[in-house]
């Protein structure tokens, strides 16, 4: 492929991160680089003769020349995820200089799907932290994604991590800082002002969380709550105790990923409450079995997807 490349977008790696300070280097040699290659069609299926698409080009990852996505020709490379990274990370080291952020101890997770053409850059802040007692933490994260196939915007979330089980949750109003079709510019107040609004938000989850595990449940709210986020109908003339036997149910893995794990764990160690619920679900988006094969929609895509199912069903919590 590498012969026929037009257009090609020369990568502006990042030779040093802006959070170098903090313990972090640079992610040049991990992240995608996008480029462009004309389409070329074979003239009949014996022909050695190919022409060239005029309206048509190949977006692929130099890093391993998989095709990404067939766009029209006028789509223009404009960015590239070192120049994304490079902003989200210059933002958080303004913003511990200068607001109530904190990166001591920051840690940094990199994952991608369809050979690169989905990305994510995970952070993990421990100086910000929500303490429900009896060992259940939650620590803040932000998320950076973005995509070269067109599947995801240029988006920065903040959700958490519960310590105990390494579940990630899902954080119902304020979990999007900012979403775009192209990488932003990032002013230092705006970024300044972004990050105080998270941090209020983030201290507000703890009476959100401790609301829902104040607020008992009975199984078949439960399984209602689980059927929502797995996208599960159910029969409301059948009782719980068929619902468990109906084949639909033996057929969905998340429905019994999320009920097992909620009546044989989280019950056990929670109570029969919202948040034990909560946390069987966010259990399924986090752990739940998905393929780690680059070339599919692994773990990091099906985790995007499952977040937000999991965020749709918390509308059903009653102390929501």
């Amino acid at each position: 492929m590498n012969s026929n490349i037009v257009n090609f977008t020369s990568p502006r790696q990042l030779r040093r991160s802006p959070l170098e300070r903090f313990g972090l280097g640079s992610l040049r040699n991990e992240l995608p680089v996008y480029a462009s290659s004309p389409v070329h069609f074979q003239l009949g299926d014996e022909s050695e003769l190919f022409t060239e698409c005029a309206d048509r080009k190949v977006i692929y990852n130099a890093r391993n020349d998989q095709v990404i996505n067939v766009v029209k020709s006028n789509y223009n490379i404009d960015y590239q995820p070192s120049d994304g990274c490079n902003i989200i990370e210059t933002m958080l080291a303004r913003c511990h200089d200068s607001t109530a952020l904190d990166l001591t101890g920051v840690s940094r997770q990199f994952e991608q799907s369809h050979e690169g053409g989905r990305y994510a850059v995970t952070y993990t802040l421990p100086a910000h932290e929500i303490d429900l007692g009896n060992g259940d933490v939650s620590v803040l994260q932000l998320a950076h994604r973005n995509s070269g196939d067109g599947s995801w915007c240029f988006t920065l979330e903040a959700g958490a991590i519960r310590m105990i089980c390494m579940n990630k949750q899902v954080s119902i109003d304020y979990f999007s800082l900012f979403k775009t079709k192209h990488t932003p510019s990032m002013s230092p107040q705006n970024g300044a002002d972004k990050i105080a609004a998270v941090l209020q938000g983030f201290e507000a989850e703890k009476e959100r969380w401790t609301a829902w595990k104040n607020q008992s449940i009975t199984n078949m709210e439960a399984f209602t709550i689980f059927a929502a986020a797995a996208k599960f109908k159910i029969d409301t003339q059948l009782s719980l105790h068929e619902l468990l036997a109906s084949t639909s149910y033996r057929k969905s893995k998340a429905m019994k990923y999320m009920w097992n794990r909620y009546t044989t764990e989280e019950v056990k160690a929670l109570g029969s409450n919202e948040w034990a619920a909560y946390n069987a679900m966010t259990g399924w988006a986090t752990h739940c079995g998905a393929s780690t094969k680059p070339s599919t929609k692994n773990l990091v895509s099906t985790k995007v997807d499952r977040a937000n199912s999991v965020r749709s069903a918390c509308t059903l919590l009653k102390a929501a």
